[in-house]
């Protein structure tokens, strides 16, 4: 006899970037009563015994890193970046180099990857960085990023990066890159990130790189943010718990 088969289903995990979105949304709340110290729940909940944390990912839309979107892997990779005081750039490239980058076979992004890669190795040092391809309204692809660098190694970074953005006539050397640093790095992530879908239009291959080592340090990052949020989770819901008295028996009128 044929063994009938099971009827359950096993329910597909969809990256979102609305989901993303929400994560993290709660990461900043919860950073934020971190450094209030605001943290007296977690006092009164842990004296009940271990939390049950499984539950609340059922319950708690945080996903894991490999089911996020690039909305979180770029804000956790520049969250990375800052913590180190890192450098948030704009760099316009030469036309020989954006001619080169789309005549690549690996693509756009991975050209200029190499160019900055190489520069730095050979100016400064090797760095972690990330950074998006915009386009502007006259279909000229720029760089947009963040660099593990801090102040004291502005000028060393800002000749790298000028060396892969390809030569620029020196009346117009100015322009050719921006360097600072990131007040809201959240928000930078998020403008850098606006402008891709244009990009990926009208560049080949992908529009973002992360490195390999800058990556790493994310997901790590990514990972413990997730599990202190699910953990705080798991705090309201059981103190929420605790709090619903069972209601008392109506009390019957005398005979």
């Amino acid at each position: 006899m044929k063994r009938a088969r099971s009827k359950k289903v096993t329910r597909k995990r969809r990256r979102s970037a609305t989901k993303d979105a929400k994560a993290i949304a709660m990461t900043r709340v919860s950073e934020l009563r971190c450094h209030r110290g605001t943290d007296d729940t977690l006092v009164v909940a842990n004296t009940n015994g271990p939390l049950e944390t499984s539950k609340t990912e059922k319950t708690v839309e945080f996903p894991s890193w490999e089911f996020t979107t690039h909305l979180s892997k770029v804000t956790f990779a520049n969250r990375a970046i800052e913590m180190g005081g890192g450098l948030a750039f704009t760099l316009n490239l030469a036309p020989g180099v954006i001619v080169a980058a789309n005549e690549n076979s690996l693509g756009f992004a991975d050209h200029i990857s190499r160019r900055i890669t190489r520069a730095l190795k050979r100016l400064f040092r090797a760095v972690p960085f990330w950074f998006g391809i915009h386009v502007t309204p006259q279909c000229r692809p720029h760089v947009h990023g963040a660099i593990g660098a801090n102040d004291n190694e502005r000028a060393a970074v800002d000749a790298a990066l000028r060396g892969a953005g390809g030569d620029w006539p020196a009346a117009a050397r100015q322009f050719q890159l921006k360097l600072k640093r990131m007040d809201d790095p959240d928000g930078w992530a998020r403008y850098v990130l606006r402008g891709l879908p244009q990009a990926s239009r009208q560049v080949p291959g992908r529009v973002i790189v992360i490195t390999k080592p800058l990556r790493s340090v994310a997901a790590t990052l990514y990972a413990q943010s997730r599990a202190r949020c699910l953990e705080e989770a798991a705090i309201s819901l059981a103190v929420t718990a605790a709090s619903v008295l069972p209601s008392l028996p109506r009390e019957r009128k005398p005979l």
